[in-house]
């Protein structure tokens, strides 16, 4: 079994926690546990809501204004529902109160409550399109990982909402085929987290077949050449942090086919930078201009170069000829 720091974390706040709740007692701790997962469950029902009218009457950011409602909700409710709670619990006898049964109980309910806690800590984190290495570290975890794929599993009506939550922070960038224009990356992966994904580069493939299948234009072949092309296309905009048809150096795909000894009269590209290969192809599919390539009879020959990280997301470069 391999433990992480993302364990030690867990394990810690566990037994302060357990600590916790000794001395509590779980007639106290009680309320605060039905009071989180109520609140829990309005966050859950309502945080939608709530979200649509932070974007609608502030601006703000779908996947920020998501997080937001989740906190205020949880928040808001937690209080509320203590407050009435406290009134229960202040007619509990004393002698109760004060019985090591309870002080037993106070433990565990503490214990539980805590790592409900650190279970949506981690879903959270799991959501957002952070940077480092954090979302791995919380995967590869004995402990952290293993609460995760629970509550993956049983989350029911929450880890639903979750993963729409996810879908929000899962970011598509591209910019229009054929265009000069340059944008700067504010991103750092190290060389050594560059790897080329060679499973969704074939999976992108069939779906781009699928594509052309539907619309009568003759499937795409796979040309290694152009392949090599693509992947150091990539690489190559993670590396110096841009994303661009034309590179630093001046060189526009056509330019690159030509230095990679591919044979052509006609040359398209698209790029892309997410976080999965399913918003990849459907982000470019929604671009007319993208699409124009995907489904253009006139290209014969393809090469998808898909460079991803464990951090950063992938970056995902399509050469097209005849």
């Amino acid at each position: 079994m391999h433990f992480n720091w993302v364990d030690f974390i867990i394990i810690g706040l566990f037994v302060y926690q357990a600590y916790k709740g000794w001395y509590s007692g779980f007639v106290s701790l009680g309320v605060n546990f039905i009071a989180f997962i109520v609140s829990l469950w309005l966050a859950v029902v309502f945080h939608q809501n709530l979200a649509d009218f932070f974007t609608d009457k502030f601006g703000i950011a779908s996947i920020w204004a998501t997080l937001i409602s989740y906190t205020a909700i949880v928040m808001a409710g937690q209080m509320s529902v203590m407050q009435i709670l406290h009134k229960v619990i202040s007619k509990v006898p004393k002698k109760i109160a004060e019985s090591k049964f309870n002080s037993v109980l106070g433990a565990v309910v503490s214990s539980l409550n805590g790592l409900t806690i650190v279970a949506l800590v981690l879903l959270v984190i799991l959501a957002l399109p952070l940077r480092g290495t954090v979302r791995k570290d919380i995967r590869e975890s004995s402990v952290g990982g293993a609460m995760v794929r629970l509550v993956e599993q049983y989350g029911g009506k929450f880890n639903v909402t979750m993963s729409d939550f996810q879908k929000k922070a899962t970011a598509f960038f591209t910019i229009e085929p054929n265009s000069k224009e340059s944008v700067n990356l504010d991103i750092a992966p190290k060389s050594g987290d560059l790897e080329v994904d060679d499973v969704d580069e074939r999976k992108l493939l069939e779906l781009v077949n699928a594509e052309r299948d539907k619309a009568g234009a003759p499937k795409l072949t796979v040309d290694v050449a152009i392949v090599t092309v693509a992947r150091k296309h990539s690489r190559d905009m993670f590396e110096r942090r841009y994303f661009a048809h034309v590179g630093p150096d001046g060189k526009s795909p056509a330019d690159r086919m030509q230095a990679g000894e591919v044979r052509f009269s006609v040359v398209g590209e698209n790029l892309a930078y997410a976080q999965d290969v399913t918003t990849v192809h459907q982000g470019l599919m929604d671009s007319p201009e993208h699409k124009k390539n995907i489904l253009d009879p006139a290209f014969r020959r393809i090469g998808i170069g898909i460079i991803n990280t464990d951090s950063f997301g992938m970056m995902v470069t399509q050469d097209f000829a005849n």
